[in-house]
C-alpha cells in the first residue's frame, strides 16, 4: 500500500500508482533525496483539487509553491520533504518530491543572499566610546575585542578595505582606515596602545563567514545543529567588503543598546544560496547536510564525515539480490576537491602571488631544497646572474622563490605563487574556488607618533591591506625569472572582484607589531598567509589560505588530507531492506566495508519488501 500526503492530507492515487525515489550521498554529489516525476489526477478528484487549491486554474500561482509532502509504503516513510509542481492541466498535475539537501538546492536556486533579510552584523560599543558621525574616537587595547575581536566576540570587524590600490589613495577615497601616513595607530599619553576610529561613514560591513553561514541557514528556516567549521582554524575567515556606507545614518543604533550594526547582506556578492553553499563547501572541504524532517543542518568536514563512531548498515547475505562491478566515469557535476586540481578564480595585482604553471615552467632552472635554510644558503652562494634564472623550491612547504629586484634596484629572495594552483595531475579535471584570498599590498598604514611631540613621525607600520583594483601588465619581453612572471599576464585583464568573495583571516588576537623607545605595542591585524612580508610576518599564528601545504592549518594541507573513497571501479548492489537506509552510513556487504554514492528504488502498489539498488565504492 502506498500513501502520499500533501500538506498533511492524503491524495487520491491511481489504482496502478507507482513512483521511483533517488537517494544520493552529499559526500559525493550535490543532491540527496528526490523522486522522478509523479502524475496525480485532478479531473474527477475533488479531494486533490481541494488539496492543491484549484491549481489547474490559470489565476492560481504555481511558482515556488511550498507544499509539505510525505510518502509511505506499507506504513514505512520513504520520503519526507516538499512537493514541487512541474506542470498542471485540467486532467492532472505532475509533481516531484524533494527532501533534505535536494529541497534546499531547489529553494536556493532563485534566492540571492544579498537580497535576504539576514539582520544586522553588530559590534559592541567600547567603554567610554561615543558613537558620533565625525571626529576621532579611540579604542584602547583592553577594548579591542569589541571592534576587532574574534568570531566569538563580534559579528564583524572594523578593519580597513581600500577600493583602489592604497599607494594611489588620496584623502577622500578611503574605506575602513585613517588617511595614509596619518597617526594611526597612535600612542596615548598614558603609553597604552590605542586604535583610532574616524568617521564611521568610511566603514563597511565585514562579517565573519561563520556568522554569515548561520544567518543564511536560519533565514532558510533551518537550525544549525552541528558545525565542524566552528572547531577549525577556518572559523577565523571574515569577508572583505569594499562597499562603505554613504553616511553615519546607515548604521543601526537602537535606543539604549550598547551595540551598533550594519545590514549583513550588504557585505555579500550577488550569489544564489545554492552557489554560496557550494562555494563554502569547496573552500572549507565540508558538506552541508540538510534534514527536512526536523529542519536542521549539519556542516560536516570531509575528514570527519565517516568518523570512527559512524553506525554501520549491515546487509545480510540472504538480503542481497544481485551484485556486480563496472567502471564508472564521474559526471562533470561530481567534480570533487579530493581528486581534482584546485585553483582560485581571482588574479592578483601583485603578479607574484599567483603564477600560471606554464610561466613557472618557462623559468630556466628549477632547484629543489629540503628546507628553507638550505634554500637560502644555496641562493647566497650563487652569482647575481645565476640567481635571476632560478626558481627556488622549498620541498618541505612547497613554497617557491625568485631573485626579485625592487624599485630601488635591490635584489632579494622573494616568495612567488603563494596562491598558485594545486595541481595533482595535468590530466584530471579542475575545481575553481570563487571564495578567494583578498588582493593585498604591503602598505604603511600609519605613523607611530611621539606623544611628547605630536608632529614627529617615528616609524611606519607595514601591513598587508586589502584593495580591489588590478593593474595592467606590461608588454611581454622575457629574460629573467622575474621578467617572465611580471610580463606573463594579458594587459586586457580586468578586475573580477564582483564575481568572487574575498576573505582574510582574523583571530581576534593582537600582536607586538612594532616597538618604540624599547616598548612593544600590540595591535590586531588580519592576514592571508602567516609568512607574507610586513609587520605580521612571523608574528601571527601559522595559518594560510595558500593551496600549498605550507603548514598544518592551511588550505593546501587540508586538501591533501581529504579521505578519498571515489574510484573508477563501482560496485552495484541490489538488496532488501525494512526501511530506507541512510546513504551516508558505511555499508557492510560480505564482511567488507563500502560507502554509497547513490541508491534508488521503485515503489509499486503491491510492494511488500523494499528493494534498493545502489552504487558503492569499496573501502580497501
Amino acid at each position: 500500500m502506498i500513501e502520499l500526503l500533501i500538506n498533511g492530507q492524503p491524495v487520491d492515487l491511481p489504482a496502478d500508482f507507482s513512483f521511483s525515489m533517488e537517494y544520493e550521498n552529499e559526500f559525493f554529489t550535490k543532491a540527496s533525496e528526490y523522486s522522478l516525476d509523479i502524475s496525480l489526477p485532478l479531473e474527477g478528484s475533488p479531494n486533490n483539487q481541494k488539496i492543491f487549491g484549484q491549481i489547474h486554474r490559470a489565476t492560481t500561482p504555481k511558482e515556488n509553491a511550498r507544499l509539505e509532502s510525505a510518502a509511505y509504503v506499507n506504513g514505512r516513510c520513504v520520503s519526507h520533504g516538499y512537493a514541487i509542481i512541474l506542470s498542471v492541466t485540467d486532467k492532472d498535475i505532475k509533481i516531484q518530491l524533494v527532501g533534505n539537501t535536494s529541497y534546499v538546492n531547489y529553494a536556493g536556486a532563485d534566492t540571492y543572499i544579498d537580497k535576504m533579510d539576514l539582520g544586522m552584523a553588530c559590534i559592541r560599543k567600547p567603554d567610554g566610546f561615543s558613537w558620533t558621525g565625525n571626529g576621532y574616537a579611540y579604542v584602547p587595547q583592553s577594548e579591542y575585542h569589541k571592534t576587532f575581536g574574534s568570531v566569538d566576540d563580534t559579528d564583524m570587524v572594523l578593519f580597513w578595505a581600500y577600493y583602489k590600490d592604497p599607494k594611489d589613495i588620496v584623502y577622500d577615497n578611503l574605506h575602513n582606515q585613517r588617511f595614509p601616513n596619518s597617526p594611526w595607530p597612535t600612542l596615548s599619553p598614558a603609553g597604552d596602545s590605542e586604535l583610532d576610529i574616524m568617521d564611521l561613514a568610511h566603514y563597511s560591513c565585514q562579517p565573519y563567514l561563520l556568522k554569515v553561514i548561520d544567518r543564511i541557514v536560519r533565514a532558510m528556516g533551518y537550525t544549525l545543529r552541528r558545525n565542524d567549521l566552528n572547531h577549525s582554524w577556518l572559523r577565523n575567515l571574515y569577508i572583505v567588503n569594499y562597499k562603505s556606507n554613504k553616511s553615519f545614518g546607515d548604521w543601526w543604533k537602537p535606543d539604549g543598546s550598547d551595540e551598533i550594526g550594519l545590514p549583513m547582506a550588504s557585505a555579500l556578492p550577488h550569489w544564489t544560496v545554492s552557489k554560496f553553499l557550494d562555494e563554502v563547501e569547496k573552500l572549507c572541504a565540508c558538506v552541508f547536510v540538510f534534514n527536512s524532517y526536523n529542519n536542521t543542518v549539519d556542516i560536516l568536514q570531509l575528514d570527519k564525515f565517516y568518523g570512527d563512531t559512524a553506525e554501520i548498515y549491515n546487509v545480510a547475505d540472504n538480503n542481497i539480490l544481485d551484485e556486480y562491478e563496472f567502471e564508472f566515469t564521474d559526471s562533470s557535476e561530481d567534480k570533487d576537491i579530493a581528486s581534482c586540481n584546485i585553483s582560485f578564480k581571482k588574479g592578483y595585482t601583485d603578479k607574484r602571488l599567483k603564477v600560471d604553471k606554464e610561466v613557472l615552467d618557462a623559468i630556466e632552472s628549477h632547484e629543489h631544497y629540503g628546507s628553507y635554510n638550505e634554500l637560502v644558503a644555496a641562493y647566497e652562494a650563487k652569482t647575481t646572474v645565476e640567481k635571476q634564472r632560478v626558481l627556488f623550491i622549498d620541498d618541505a612547504t612547497g613554497r617557491e622563490y625568485i631573485c626579485n629586484t625592487d624599485d630601488k634596484g635591490n635584489k632579494t629572495l622573494v616568495e612567488v605563487n603563494v596562491f598558485g594552483d594545486f595541481i595533482r595531475d595535468a590530466e584530471v579535471s579542475s575545481v575553481e574556488l570563487n571564495i578567494v584570498p583578498a588582493n593585498t599590498r604591503k602598505f604603511a598604514v600609519g605613523w607611530w607618533i611621539d606623544p611628547g611631540f605630536i608632529m614627529d613621525p617615528s616609524a611606519g607600520l607595514d601591513l598587508n591591506v586589502p584593495f580591489t583594483e588590478q593593474q595592467q601588465a606590461d608588454s611581454p619581453e622575457y629574460t629573467t625569472a622575474q621578467d617572465i612572471i611580471d610580463n606573463s599576464y594579458s594587459d586586457e585583464q580586468i578586475d573580477e572582484s564582483s564575481d568572487v568573495m574575498e576573505v582574510m583571516l582574523s583571530t581576534g588576537q593582537w600582536f607586538g607589531l612594532a616597538s618604540y623607545k624599547d616598548v612593544t605595542y600590540n595591535y590586531p591585524a588580519p592576514f592571508t598567509d602567516f609568512n607574507m612580508p610586513g609587520a605580521t610576518q612571523g608574528v601571527v599564528p601559522e595559518m594560510s589560505l595558500s593551496l600549498k601545504d605550507v603548514c598544518e592549518q592551511s588550505l593546501g594541507h587540508m586538501y591533501r588530507n581529504i579521505p578519498r573513497f571515489r574510484t573508477n571501479n563501482t560496485f552495484i548492489k541490489k538488496f532488501l531492506a525494512k526501511t530506507v537506509p541512510d546513504v551516508r552510513q558505511p555499508f557492510m556487504f560480505h564482511n567488507q566495508m563500502y560507502v554509497c554514492r547513490k541508491m534508488n528504488s521503485d515503489f509499486e502498489s503491491g510492494t511488500e519488501d523494499l528493494i534498493f539498488e545502489g552504487e558503492f565504492y569499496r573501502i580497501e
